[in-house]
């Protein structure tokens, strides 16, 4: 039996649900013009030279392009 929120199989009722897995892009944006991204942004420029600053957002499945991704990293750090 199965309907919108509820799937019962195997003598056993599973309730289902869904998330959202975005981002709320306009908060974001204010997150990077805030008092404490500007201050994160001034000490990583504090640390002289030319630093680097590598990002990575991943799903929880962080496996898939694993392989990639370090070569990709190995790249960046042999350039």
């Amino acid at each position: 039996e199965i309907d919108l929120r509820r799937i019962s199989a195997f003598g056993r009722t599973f309730e289902t649900r869904t998330f959202s897995i975005g981002i709320d892009a306009g908060e974001m944006a204010a997150m990077a013009v805030s008092p404490e991204a500007t201050a994160a942004a001034a000490r990583i420029g504090e640390r002289g030279e030319d630093p680097a600053l590598v990002i990575g957002v991943d799903r929880m499945d962080y496996s898939k392009g694993l392989p990639q991704r370090m070569e990709a990293f190995g790249r960046m750090l042999d350039a």
